[in-house]
């Protein structure tokens, strides 16, 4: 007796149903996935500046000097420098022995780096001082780097687009302790370190 064996692929109706049941669900799943990635770059940044903060503000505390965190476009080189307010861009933090807020090689020690953000994402600071840098005394304070006394502030990261619902931050006392800012208001965008709505650039 003879035997057929049937052919296991698929019509082309099939394959055409297929497709589109396939170009549905990308339609929709699509933006929500990319909306997804983009928040998770957001907390990681938002997170890795946390970090960073933490770890300045112990060392002033195990090494007794001040340290001083700030904004680098060459964070990667040999001899960073601090030069800029748009902390996207990299940023730095040294033992600042002669408290004069710029990394001085040879003399000052080079304690960490971050290099620049990715995604298009901002990172900006505000109410440290002019100077746009952050101070930890030894006793793990925050001090301005202009002299005028106890300072305290806010690192916010923005997507792309600028929309305030979808920037994190973080918020910086005078004691020099780091949070996740909260939206306390319910009006869904988080809240600096005086309690108001953060904005984006």
């Amino acid at each position: 007796m003879n035997y057929i064996k049937k052919s296991a692929g698929l019509t082309l109706i099939e394959l055409l149903v297929t497709l589109a049941v396939v170009a549905i669900l990308i339609s929709f799943g699509g933006p929500k996935l990319a909306q997804y990635s983009e928040k998770n770059r957001v907390v990681a940044q938002v997170n890795k500046i946390s970090g960073g903060l933490s770890a300045a503000r112990s060392e002033a505390i195990k090494r007794g000097v001040n340290v001083t965190v700030c904004g680098s476009t060459n964070s990667t080189d040999p001899v960073p420098a601090c030069d800029t307010s748009q902390w996207e861009l990299g940023w730095i933090y040294f033992s600042d022995e002669n408290n004069d807020g710029d990394f001085d090689n040879g003399t000052e020690t080079l304690l960490g780096i971050s290099e620049p953000l990715a995604g298009g994402l901002t990172m900006r600071s505000s109410d440290f001082d002019a100077a746009d840098k952050v101070r930890f005394m030894p006793n793990g304070t925050v001090r301005d780097t202009d002299g005028d006394g106890d300072s305290d502030g806010t690192f916010t990261v923005c997507t792309i687009d600028g929309d305030q619902t979808k920037a994190r931050a973080v918020n910086v006392n005078t004691l020099g302790r780091s949070s996740i800012a909260r939206d306390s208001n319910n009006n869904n965008i988080v809240e600096d370190v005086n309690t108001n709505s953060v904005t984006c650039p």
